[in-house]
């Protein structure tokens, strides 16, 4: 539990926070990091926050119930509290204290300001008929003062509270969350619960403070830049509502602040809030009475900008003016292969459909080549609507098959399917760029797999298909990326050639792709050429083994006669060699096979398997491929693996020359087959059905090995390579 609890844990309090940890008088001060985070899940240490980072903003605010003389009776105070502050409309969260108490929590999906919390959560305990509740944060700035080691001092550490989810408290029903229609019992699964525990909004607060009768506006928070710089990711929220307060406490009208906010998220913010989203924020402000008179104008001459740019800017733009400030370029997901927009990935069920999108997820998040072609590379989102635990074997198949890793903040993978309409966009936007926020930068991709567990109604249904294509443009719109849908082909046989449904999900979209018969294929580009087809093939990778022993095995994309480390997965032994190093002796032990015997073994020349080599592996150019297969050639002579005398290299261990001696005998029978003209081709145990037709490698199983390319379909009239002298050859 405390593995699948720490990203939550991380999600709601590292952001904005400072901790202490320890027992008894002993208290460190630093950064929430995971190592922290996980002593406290497991019950190793105790942690506490101290939620204001010296800014006056906080993330959370927190109401402590905790009558040491009479716990019981603070259980109906915790439930008016409650009741109190969801009357506001604020979202709720109430945990068991470490003693017998409550900590009425309520989170922020942003920094707000630390006075305005408190004045909510004193309105809630007065409603509760506790007045004299402890409130977090206590105040804007805190005292903080830590006794040296070895003192008989006390600490005093101000805002400190301590964290729920304690690894010794939660199994006796300490720092556990409750459930608030269920007598407040714990909840039985702690993580699905916690991971349902949803963020207030700026907005969220000012409509509470406004329901308790605060007629004042919020300060700008401390955190969001001047108006007139660029607003970055993450702040663009912030900044707005900033700008708008401003405005409206110097008397300017509904109608200018909701002009100025457009024009600042237009000109400024990166990217662009969705328009819709800024008129809600400007709506908010409004509802406050200025405290000066209402005017048009302004002595403010960035906010008077701002608003006689809105005037002057009208419905129709002068191409000719446009034309001239230069043509933007197509914005590519991959380099002439797939623009940015609105994409459809199509395909019968088993097809490949979301190993493709996989397979683009990780490119755009990694930095590595799509199909030989170059991508955007930024934070993806992938929307999972089944088979979670196989999309992540997947993605590690991929990170083994590359030798890359995900970086952090780079793809991330929801815990459920989302239902997209338009209650859904608002909440996805708010949980998206909490996510991306570390990253700061948005996300270039989102990905939604599947259309069927995605839509809300039926996909056949124009008026239900229209909401969930409007849903999926205003989440891709907020932050200007582009968004894949994986669908199915219809269920007629003449429809298996276009997406399942109605006709408006293909005129919507900005490229269609078929995914089947083991290809991409491009059905409709809006700006560009049909790129042609691309084939590829599956190959298995081996993750490991599970707790009885079998193997765990996923699979990942490549193309077809491509000798990728990953497919070659001989035993070894049980060695634990990298993907360069497996390459490096799978290719050495099949050249070995084609060669003669010398002095009782087969030696196989340093370019012959330079050559090889560089034919199969994944570097990007001649040189890297060189110099990769130099440092596993000797690494592996190193590891006595291999023997070298003269440049030419012979297999050592008695395994790896009885598989050398098996390829030579079956290599008459390959010939053969060839010389028949016998064109079939067998998968191989290292394989997974991978099918083109017009893919020459031949593979023969031997075994539990497969021999790759034995038979690569060359003419026999080709002129050979002059061999180099074999050790002991006369």
């Amino acid at each position: 539990m405390a593995m699948e609890l720490l990203p939550i844990l991380r999600d709601l309090y590292c952001s904005h926070v400072t901790e202490y940890h320890g027992r008894d008088k002993t208290f460190n001060r630093g950064p929430l990091t995971d190592e922290v985070l996980r002593g406290h899940l497991e019950g190793r240490l105790r942690v506490g926050t101290y939620f204001d980072p010296g800014d006056g903003t906080v993330i959370l605010g927190v109401i402590d119930l905790d009558n040491k003389e009479n716990p019981d009776g603070e259980k109906p105070h915790a439930k008016r509290a409650a009741e109190a502050l969801l009357g506001l409309g604020l979202s709720t969260e109430i945990f068991t204290s470490k003693g017998k108490g409550y900590h009425i929590t309520v989170y922020f999906a942003e920094a707000v300001q630390a006075w305005a919390v408190r004045k909510v959560l004193t309105y809630a305990a007065e409603k509760a008929g506790r007045p004299g509740a402890e409130i977090f944060p206590k105040q804007d700035k805190v005292d903080v003062y830590i006794p040296p080691v070895g003192s008989e001092e006390s600490a005093r550490v101000g805002n400190f509270i301590n964290l729920p989810f304690h690894g010794a408290d939660l199994p006796r029903g300490r720092t556990a969350l409750l459930d608030k229609g269920n007598g407040f019992d714990p909840y039985p699964d702690q993580v699905a619960a916690a991971e349902g525990i949803r963020k207030n909004s700026v907005e969220d607060l000012m409509a509470a403070l406004a329901m308790i009768g605060e007629d004042s506006i919020p300060p700008p928070p401390k955190i969001a830049p001047p108006v007139g710089e660029k607003i970055v990711f993450g702040a663009r929220n912030d900044t707005l509502t900033s700008l708008a307060g401003t405005m409206r406490r110097r008397g300017f009208s509904p109608q200018s602040i909701e002009a100025a906010l457009l024009v600042e998220n237009a000109t400024k913010c990166s990217p662009p809030l969705p328009e819709d989203e800024v008129r809600k924020i400007a709506a908010s402000i409004a509802r406050y009475e200025p405290t000066a008179p209402i005017v048009a104008m302004h002595k403010n001459a960035a906010i008077d900008a701002a608003i006689q740019a809105t005037e002057r800017k009208g419905l129709f733009d002068d191409v000719r003016v446009i034309l001239r400030n230069g043509i933007p370029p197509p914005v590519w997901l991959v380099k002439g292969l797939i623009e940015a927009g609105l994409i459809i990935l199509f395909g019968p069920s088993g097809g490949g459909k979301s190993f493709i999108a996989m397979f683009l997820s990780f490119a755009l998040a990694t930095g590595i080549k799509f199909f030989g072609r170059e991508v955007k590379v930024g934070p993806v989102i992938y929307v999972c609507g089944e088979g979670r635990s196989g999309a992540i074997r997947r993605f590690a198949a991929l990170e083994t098959h590359y030798g890359v890793e995900i970086p952090p903040g780079a793809l991330f993978l929801s815990k459920r399917a989302v239902s997209l309409d338009a209650s859904a966009v608002d909440l996805l936007r708010e949980e998206i760029e909490a996510a991306t926020r570390a990253a700061g930068c948005p996300p270039v991709l989102i990905v939604v797999d599947t259309l069927a567990r995605s839509i809300v109604g039926n996909e056949s249904a124009p008026e239900d298909m229209n909401v969930f294509i409007k849903a999926v443009d205003a989440i891709s719109a907020g932050f200007n990326c582009a968004a894949l849908v994986v669908h199915h082909t219809g269920h007629a046989v003449d429809a298996n050639n276009r997406p399942r449904g109605g006709s408006n999900l293909p005129a919507a979209a900005d490229s269609i792709i078929k995914c089947a018969d083991w290809k991409l294929k491009w059905t409709k580009t809006k700006d560009s050429e049909l790129p042609d087809s691309i084939p590829f093939v599956l190959k298995k990778i081996e993750l490991g083994v599970d707790e009885d022993g079998e193997e765990i095995n996923s699979a990942v994309i490549v193309e077809p006669g491509e000798r990728a480390a990953s497919a070659f997965r001989p035993q070894h032994g049980g060695l634990n060699l990298t993907p360069g190093k497996r390459l490096a002796l799978e290719t050495m032990i099949e050249l070995s096979a084609k060669s003669k015997v010398c002095d009782g073994r087969r030696w196989v020349g340093l370019n012959e398997w330079r050559d090889e080599f560089a034919k199969r592996h994944w570097g990007d150019s001649k040189n890297s491929k060189n110099q990769a297969h130099r440092r596993d050639r000797e690494s592996l002579v190193h590891m006595g693996l291999v023997s070298v005398e003269n440049d030419c290299y012979a297999a050592v261990r008695p395994e790896d020359v009885a598989r050398v001696e098996d390829l030579a005998m079956i290599a008459p029978m390959v010939k053969n087959l060839m010389n028949t003209g016998d064109r079939r081709q067998t998968a191989t145990n290292d394989d997974i059905v991978a099918g083109q037709s017009g893919d020459t490698t031949r593979h023969i199983p031997v075994g539990d090995v497969g021999v790759a390319d034995v038979a690569s379909g060359k003419s026999s009239k080709q002129k050979k390579k002059k061999k180099p002298m074999i050790p002991g050859d006369k």
